[in-house]
């Protein structure tokens, strides 16, 4: 279909509603390829081209920038933990306020917390993420 065949790209769309804006007429470039006028992005090949739109780049670009971020913040954290005075910065939990609910040993990611009456901490394994920080109920377990 082409030029003139009534199925134009007009606001009418090629079913006789043009009511003044295209008219239906066939104006549109149909599927053909004309002399000196190129076709349709992705037409040439018979398949349909994706073109993401500015604000999908956009977003890519973003979320791809922020896992970049993470890992620098990752990486930042453990030369942190690992520049100290020659000690390893872990977590510490203080008998007295400790109630050993376990709730440390859930949050722990990395399996360092045991609790058997009371929660210790693996200082070889902990990572002093602050996980178990922010979730003990009592407030028993800080960061040294």
């Amino acid at each position: 279909m082409g030029m003139g065949m009534g199925r134009g790209g007009g606001f009418g769309g090629g079913r006789g509603m043009g009511r003044g804006r295209g008219m239906g007429r066939g104006r549109g470039m149909g599927m053909r390829r004309y002399a000196g006028m190129p076709g349709p992005a992705g037409f040439e090949t018979g398949q349909p081209s994706f073109v993401p739109s500015e604000r999908g780049r956009e977003l890519a670009a973003l979320k791809k920038q922020a896992e970049g971020l993470q890992q620098q913040k990752q990486q930042i954290e453990k030369r942190i933990s690992d520049a100290g005075d020659g000690r390893k910065t872990a977590a510490f939990v203080q008998a007295d306020k400790c109630t050993g609910c376990g709730i440390c040993v859930d949050v722990c990611p990395v399996n360092a917390i045991q609790v058997n009456k009371q929660a210790t901490v693996n200082q070889d394994l902990c990572i002093a993420c602050g996980a178990c920080v922010s979730a003990c109920p009592n407030g028993a377990i800080e960061i040294t």
